[in-house]
């Protein structure tokens, strides 16, 4: 079997093991503390939800929706790794970012902290 697709699908079998956890943890919960069904809806009361038919206007919705948040998303993120521009590279966030991240010891023995 090819490397690239050998890594496709343990990537794709990670995933799909990821779902079926979340999914049993979410039922556990709700089967667990014995919650109202009317109140609370398990994994597959929202799968039948989204494949009946009769929500196809529901279903368009959510995937509007979701098209808003995956660009906005992308967005964000191109934002954020971007090179840093100079209002960026002023702001107080990226100093106290910066100094957060720096080791505890200075190389040459003495600690930030100490003044």
């Amino acid at each position: 079997m090819n490397r690239a697709v050998k890594r496709v699908l343990i990537g794709l079998g990670s995933a799909a093991l990821s779902v079926g956890v979340i999914c049993a943890v979410w039922q556990g919960l709700i089967s667990g503390f014995d919650l109202d069904p009317f109140l609370t809806r398990g994994p597959l009361d929202v799968w039948r939800y989204l494949l009946d038919p009769q929500h196809d206007a529901e279903r368009a919705l959510l995937a509007e929706a979701s098209r808003i948040t995956a660009w906005d998303a992308v967005i964000g993120m191109v934002a954020g790794t971007s090179r840093p521009s100079p209002w960026r590279s002023r702001s107080p966030c990226g100093a106290a970012s910066s100094r957060r991240s720096c080791p505890s010891r200075w190389p040459c023995g003495r600690s930030h902290w100490s003044r």
